[in-house]
């Protein structure tokens, strides 16, 4: 995670080593020194997300977090019933949380969106997943 760019774009700050290895502790047990370097990008990337209170839920796909998916809620989105790529690119191009932070994850190079559509799992929300 690029936690430069993340400052620019979010305006949020990004969260210290010391918090991530706190929230890593309190979510699973144990903290970053458990976790290979491979998956640390990810893990900033969530846990960095975490302060945006308009997502409805954060999950972690796979054992060692290979695939973080977002939920937005569908009102908040302008155009919903667009799929993958083209429902992404609908999304960059919007105001507000959402646009935000899909800008934020096309610009950050570390960072992509593996899926993007209705969710089957959380009523009326987007799921996007991202991956590095």
């Amino acid at each position: 995670m690029n936690e430069e760019l993340w400052q620019t774009v979010t305006g949020k700050e990004p969260l210290t080593e010391d918090e991530l290895d706190s929230k890593r502790k309190s979510t699973i047990g144990e903290g970053l020194d458990e976790l290979d370097d491979i998956w640390m990008n990810l893990l900033k990337f969530q846990y960095n997300m975490e302060q945006y209170d308009e997502l409805l839920d954060i999950h972690e796909l796979g054992a060692t977090t290979s695939i973080a998916i977002l939920f937005i809620h569908s009102d908040d989105v302008d155009e919903p019933q667009l799929i993958d790529e083209e429902l992404a690119e609908s999304m960059i191009t919007q105001d507000g949380y959402v646009g935000e932070i899909m800008r934020y994850i096309r610009l950050d190079e570390s960072l992509d969106i593996d899926w993007a559509g209705q969710s089957e799992i959380v009523e009326g929300a987007i799921e996007v997943g991202v991956w590095t």
